[in-house]
């Protein structure tokens, strides 16, 4: 066998071989070899045609592979491609890999240097068609003919990558992917322009002083100049060699526009990664922070007669602080997404606080029509202020401040008989429109603007809409929308509506519900430890506390084996180089399998808080948490019912 190594790295780099990109997608089989016919590469059609694999190949001479008809040897072979007709015909048989034969016709061109020496043959086998097969398709053969008698450059129009031949600055080939490139409507456009006038200023020195010696076959990120005066992100490799007894140059040119959009959004992407990391945690410890003021503020209005000025001062308070909750909830929503916590709420709330919130220091006027009785739903308030949110700030920006914004409520019921397009199961729902007077969006994008990335504006990283999406799916609901140029835009929300009896549901949410029993806090913060252990005091239970999981464990089994044990345990998701509630309940459970935990913790949005059934807690509280959602959480959880 031939060592094709050092010639290899001399004469013929497979990875940057100007004729692979295109060698690999062609309809034919071709074959490289060196001057003494080692294989240097062959393409997937070649080997998908003779069943080998590349490193059967690769190295081996291809006088082990085929049988040549009337040319004795290989030096006879390629002294006849040194003449002047510089390519060869003929018919052979491969050897295919499974033994069996196969006659094909062969078309080899010779690749030579400046001095007219040899260096690189290319093949292209065709397989033989059979008689038969002639007779019943002679358009096949006609086909196959033509297709077989192909120039390499008529092989290189079939390249999905762009190829430009120049001499002396001049384009002398180029086929169609080049010309659409640059925005030319032909090919044929190309011919005898010079590559420098498409080459931006800051590259053009590139193309100077190329020759056989110059070492450029290499890609290169550059930049063209298209027909219409734009700029575009390209890679290039330049291959100096002998065209028509003239010093020339290969080159390849790949687009590389979409790559490095791409790139970009993916940086974007890291960026509001680091950006969620940091204000997941801002919101974690803000949340812990407004417990111990909301825990304070809760127990302090149950010493105060609510006819006293302090205690709507306290409400105020209070107030503020659940919008505060609000905001850190949306935080956390950026930063982490994750599955929402649902409770049962009153739409029309939610949305005349994110409308006010979106509209703030606008000139814009809003106008609602609720129909009466509207469903309740159970959702993340959190999530679904945002989508409102979202929707409102962006038709804003489609008015230019100026305008009207209509927003409706009704109920719908959605069953087998309901002739809609609406990918929903059946049931009640409740559905919310929001119509603007803004320009209106484009047809040719309506359909992508749910897309992540995908924006309009200058500035924008398309992310808005896409997590609008992402939220009411969540939500087992939909959001679609309807436009038309110069009339505005129409957003739909469709969330279930709540099956349950609503009214209980809703109206217990600020009822105080005292208890008795043991309860065990761990927490990390004595600040949070000392308000819950207040509260718990005032519901009328008795209470024990632990600084973490470690700290819980150990306290939990001394007091059942004191035969004093705890009711219920409130834990802590997360505890800073300790161990947190997910991982101590576990080994509570191997204890005491009948252990009654809740999980307390600033990420509202935590998947453990969300499902926190699946993962062996009875109850979940987020902080900061009000004395009537502890209350009603730990009676539940306490007596096993959540009446």
């Amino acid at each position: 066998m031939i060592d094709a190594t050092k010639r290899l790295d001399s004469d013929f780099n497979l990875e940057q071989d100007p004729y692979r990109h295109f060698f690999e997608d062609a309809p034919l089989s071709f074959l490289v070899t060196d001057r003494q016919g080692c294989i240097l590469q062959v393409n997937r059609m070649w080997l998908n045609t003779f069943g080998y694999s590349f490193c059967d190949l690769f190295g081996e001479n291809l006088i082990n592979f085929v049988e040549f008809n009337g040319i004795k040897n290989f030096e006879e072979f390629y002294v006849h491609l040194t003449s002047a007709q510089k390519s060869a015909r003929g018919i052979l048989q491969v050897m295919k890999r499974d033994g069996s034969r196969m006659t094909v016709s062969v078309h080899a061109a010779g690749v030579s240097d400046q001095e007219g020496n040899l260096r690189l043959v290319n093949f292209v086998f065709n397989n033989i068609i059979e008689e038969k097969l002639a007779l019943e398709s002679p358009q096949l053969l006609k086909l196959k003919q033509k297709i077989s008698d192909m120039s390499l450059h008529q092989v290189a129009e079939l390249a999905p990558t762009a190829i430009i031949i120049y001499c002396d600055g001049v384009i002398v080939f180029g086929n169609s992917s080049a010309a659409n490139i640059l925005g030319l409507s032909h090919k044929n456009e190309l011919k005898g322009k010079r590559i420098i006038d498409y080459v931006h200023p800051d590259y053009r020195q590139n193309y100077r002083n190329i020759s056989v010696e110059t070492n450029c076959n290499e890609f290169k990120e550059e930049k063209y100049i298209c027909i219409d005066g734009k700029c575009k992100d390209v890679e290039t490799a330049l291959i100096p060699f002998n065209y028509k007894g003239r010093a020339a140059v290969y080159a390849v040119i790949r687009d590389i526009s979409e790559r490095k959009r791409m790139a970009e959004e993916l940086k974007k992407v890291s960026k509001l990664e680091g950006i969620g990391l940091f204000a997941g945690r801002i919101s974690h410890d803000f949340n812990n922070a407004l417990a111990v003021i909301l825990g304070n503020v809760s127990l302090s209005k149950l010493h105060i007669n609510k006819d006293n000025k302090i205690y709507k001062r306290l409400e105020e308070i209070e107030r503020a602080v659940c919008r505060a909750k609000d905001l850190t909830n949306r935080l956390q929503t950026f930063a982490k997404g994750g599955e929402p916590v649902r409770k049962v709420t009153c739409m029309t709330e939610v949305i005349n606080k994110a409308v006010t919130s979106a509209m703030s220091g606008s000139r814009v006027k809003c106008y609602y029509n609720f129909t009466d009785n509207l469903f309740l739903t159970r959702i993340d308030e959190g999530q679904m202020s945002q989508v409102i949110n979202h929707i409102i700030e962006n038709s804003l920006q489609a008015m230019s401040q100026k305008g009207k914004i209509f927003i409706g409520a009704e109920n719908i019921e959605i069953d087998k008989d309901c002739l809609t397009s609406i990918p929903l199961p059946h049931g009640k729902y409740l559905k919310i429109s929001i119509k603007d007077q803004g320009k209106g969006i484009p047809e040719e994008i309506i359909d992508k603007i749910f897309d992540p990335f995908f924006s309009t504006k200058q500035n924008g990283n398309g992310l808005g809409l896409s997590i609008c999406y992402s939220i009411l799916k969540r939500h087992q609901g939909f959001i679609s929308v309807e436009s038309n140029i110069g009339s505005g835009t129409t957003f739909y929300l469709y969330i279930p509506a709540l099956q349950e009896d609503i009214g209980k549901l809703y109206k217990r949410e600020e009822k105080i519900l005292p208890g008795k029993g043991k309860i065990l806090v761990m927490d990390d913060e004595e600040s949070i430890r000392t308000v819950a252990g207040e509260m718990l005091n005032v519901l009328g239970y008795k209470t024990g506390f632990a600084r973490d999981g470690r700290e819980a464990i150990k306290l939990y089994k001394e007091e059942k084996l004191k035969g004093k044990p705890f009711d219920a345990v409130i834990m802590d998701l997360t505890i800073p180089g300790g161990m947190g509630g997910e991982k101590a309940v576990k080994k509570l459970r191997s204890i005491d399998p009948d252990v009654k935990v809740i999980v307390s913790s600033g990420y509202f949005n935590d998947p453990v808080i969300s499902n926190f059934d699946d993962y062996g807690f009875k109850g979940r509280v987020t902080k900061p948490y009000k004395i009537e959602e502890i209350s009603r959480e730990l009676y539940s959880v306490v007596n096993g019912n959540k009446d």
